[in-house]
């Protein structure tokens, strides 16, 4: 007889909770660690009754455009921690119920102005195939092209049970594209039927791969080029592409043909009966060009789509300031911010309510123990206590939320220290009286110091937990390096560099060999200079050309940068390798090649998404004095360079000293994945969710495991598969301050 998982075993014969797995569950999780959601899908407890009437409006809006096929505009107003991001997550959530609509969030975006619809285009697909490169068959896309296909089978088929060649399948395909345009009154663009066209050819690949019967290439190829990415002549041709006339690849060549591409996957939405969402987020950080890209991109898009509600979200002076100024062109304006939608300040009772839903949720799985039930029965807030509620709202009429998770979150944090020190029965005994803990005495920048840490921390695992939200993306990279460079110029005495910017080629049409050109001054005083191109790409010619850019400079740069993602190396054909060859002759100190993993591209996003976040007045820390204060840019930036996080990055560290990074300590040997998976499963079969710190210490407390085991070894392999099995959809992870938090995955 076959041996039960542990996983199994712990659903079929679900032992009791007992008082000091409870005890253990307060000490090591915290369910107020999050107080902002940069991605909606983090959200794992929401409250209908807050900002309820915003909530029927939006969805209003986003059943409006597809009703009505029109595309609709919505600005979403509402100061700094007012809940606008908790709202979308809502929204989301509304949106993947029973696949209503396609719901894409756009945050923290760095791309030059020229570059900022095909980087949305970019994003939308990666979003649509989960960044994947294979298996498609698991993504968005395939789904929605699957239901498109039965549905043009079952209309025109005399028989759809009967086998049908690809030529026949795809004849049924155009009849239901024009039928449906035809229908909605829509003129059909002389690009349209290419985009269709690739559209199905990644559909056929992706459905014979799933059979064993295609090796993907194809099906690769199409989302590249959907994407706005460059082909080479051989993967053009087996798309039934055509190359411009002395052009050896293929490339949507303009916005106009970007726009076509989006319009395109609306249209399959429409066809399957969803809306199609865009949210932009802390739009107000984008710079003035940026922001006038965005708006005329958009308006475009809202004037041609049948089913689009495009919702921008942001601090309203910010952007009516960017109005005044005519930076969004009026006509834009009216198109984007056809609608508002504005949230205000919630009362003391829907803050109450708050709480009381993230303490339920919490302690689900311990109400069969009396002494839990009695104290939840007899104050909703234990172990916060509601009398802690009122000392904190002191009267008001209305608080912001995320005031309210901060206080919380605080709260908690001195019970779970109480208890560690008092022990189990006697901080149950004592809970309710005991009064606000005396602060550590820290400095001001030495919280601030830990605050922007923590966020920085939780935006990379953020991003490895869902890699498609960064894609990989040569200008949205080159973008993050430049902005925190400009950060550097002049800032500390011991950075070597003076000045960074975007070189010009020789001519108005040429291309530069470099995307950035930095200055730096030795310690000699001598001044070098250290050229960055950033090339990321699976297009052979694309890359040759870029390295032939270099080869060919006359007056080269000192150092010479070549910047790739990990996720996407640079492969060189027989013309690009010769190139790189020659390049490489010149010595590791002349010309390097550096692929950045998508940890390291997560760490720049975050040093610049946490940055954008106080600009946006979301990021407060709360002080002993002076309670939660917002932090400003300035004291982001000071932060970065007090905590030498710009030199920490091993890019960044090339063009800011003199010095390599330390040598990194050898490996810790892994633990047995396998094993931490069952128990994980075994885990999370007992208790809806739990954080890292507290898994990492029930495995090391197991009797059969030697107590010498380290914890900090045994968390970081417990987080590493716990976010393989987020990936894998087996689980769902969420960041905290200094943890990941794992919930059941509905269905699993």
């Amino acid at each position: 007889m076959a041996t039960a998982s542990l996983s199994t075993v712990a659903t079929e014969n679900k032992p009791a909770m007992t008082l000091d797995d409870f005890f253990d569950h307060l000490r090591y999780s915290n369910p107020f660690e999050q107080d902002r959601i940069s991605d909606p899908s983090e959200a794992d407890v929401d409250v209908t009754t807050i900002h309820d009437k915003e909530y029927r409006e939006l969805v209003e809006f986003a059943e409006r455009s597809k009703r009505e096929r029109r595309g609709v505009g919505v600005v979403l107003w509402g100061e700094a921690g007012i809940g606008k991001s908790h709202l979308l997550a809502r929204f989301s959530r509304w949106a993947e119920e029973d696949r209503r609509a396609c719901y894409v969030f756009l945050h923290n975006i760095h791309v030059h102005a020229e570059r900022l619809p095909r980087y949305i285009l970019k994003s939308v697909v990666s979003r649509l195939t989960s960044g994947r490169r294979h298996e498609f068959r698991r993504t968005r896309l395939y789904g929605l092209m699957y239901r498109v296909m039965n549905e043009a089978i079952r209309r025109y088929s005399d028989d759809p049970q009967v086998h049908r060649s690809q030529y026949e399948w795809l004849t049924y395909f155009e009849k239901l594209l024009n039928d449906h345009l035809r229908q909605g009154r829509r003129r059909r663009d002389p690009d349209d039927a290419t985009i269709y066209r690739v559209l199905f050819e990644f559909f056929v690949s992706a459905m014979l791969a799933a059979h064993g019967r295609d090796n993907e290439h194809t099906a690769a190829a199409a989302i590249r080029w959907l994407s706005g990415e460059p082909l080479d002549e051989a993967e053009a041709v087996r798309l039934g592409l055509k190359t411009e006339q002395g052009q050896s690849l293929a490339v949507l060549q303009d916005n106009r043909q970007v726009e076509r591409v989006l319009i395109a996957l609306m249209e399959l939405c429409r066809l399957d009966d969803q809306s199609f969402i865009v949210v932009f987020d802390q739009v107000e950080n984008l710079d003035s060009d940026e922001i006038s890209a965005l708006s005329r991109f958009c308006h475009s898009l809202l004037d041609h789509a049948t089913n689009l509600l495009v919702v921008t979200s942001g601090v309203e002076l910010e952007l009516i300031e960017y109005k005044k100024q005519g930076f969004i062109p009026s006509s834009s304006w009216d198109r984007i911010a056809q609608h508002e939608v504005m949230l205000y300040l919630i009362s003391p009772v829907q803050a109450r309510q708050l709480l009381e839903a993230r303490i339920e949720k919490f302690f689900e799985s311990f109400m069969t123990l009396p002494e839990v039930k009695e104290r939840l029965t007899t104050d909703t807030l234990f172990p916060l206590g509601q009398d802690w509620l009122t000392e904190q709202i002191d009267n008001a009429i209305a608080v912001k939320p995320r005031h309210v998770i901060s206080w919380a979150r605080k709260r908690w944090r001195d019970q779970a220290n109480r208890l560690r020190e008092q022990g189990g029965e006697a901080w149950l005994e004592e809970w309710a009286e005991a009064a606000p803990r005396v602060e550590e005495l820290r400095s001001t920048e030495q919280i601030v110091d830990r605050c922007v840490e923590e966020k920085i921390h939780e935006q990379i695992r953020r991003r490895e937990l869902d890699p498609s939200a960064l894609p990989p993306d040569a200008s949205n990279l080159c973008g993050l390096v430049e902005a925190l460079l400009k950060q550097c110029e002049g800032a500390r005495d011991d950075y070597t560099l003076v000045n960074v910017a975007r070189p010009q080629g020789r001519t108005k049409t040429a291309m530069p060999a470099y995307d950035l050109l930095a200055q730096e001054r030795t310690p000699r005083g001598r001044t070098v200079s250290t050229g960055l191109t950033f090339i990321i790409t699976e297009s052979k010619n694309s890359i040759a050309a870029a390295l032939r850019r270099i080869d060919e400079d006359a007056s080269p740069p000192d150092h010479v940068l070549v910047v790739c993602d990990d996720r996407q190396p640079m492969q060189c054909a027989k013309a690009g390798q010769e190139y790189l060859d020659r390049l490489q002759r010149r010595g590791p100190d002349r010309f390097r090649v550096i692929n950045l993993t998508l940890t390291q591209y997560a760490e720049l996003d975050a040093l610049e998404s946490v940055l954008g976040e106080s600009r946006s007045g979301d990021l407060e820390v709360m002080l002993p004095r002076d309670g939660n204060r917002r932090l400003t840019p300035e004291e982001v930036i000071a932060s970065h360079h007090r905590q030498d996080r710009y030199r920490s990055h091993p890019l960044l560290r090339e063009l800011l000293c003199e010095e390599p990074l330390p040598p990194l300590a050898p490996p810790e040997p892994k633990l047995d994945a396998a094993e931490f998976r069952e128990f994980i499963r075994s885990q999370l079969a007992l208790t809806m969710g739990l954080s890292s710190v507290e898994l990492a210490q029930k495995y090391c407390a197991r009797a059969d495991r030697d107590a010498s085991m380290p914890f900090e070894a045994v968390k970081a392999r417990l987080e590493e598969v716990a976010q393989a099995m987020h990936l894998e959809e087996l689980i769902n992870v969420s960041p905290t301050s200094n943890s990941l938090y794992l919930l059941n995955r509905p269905g699993r």
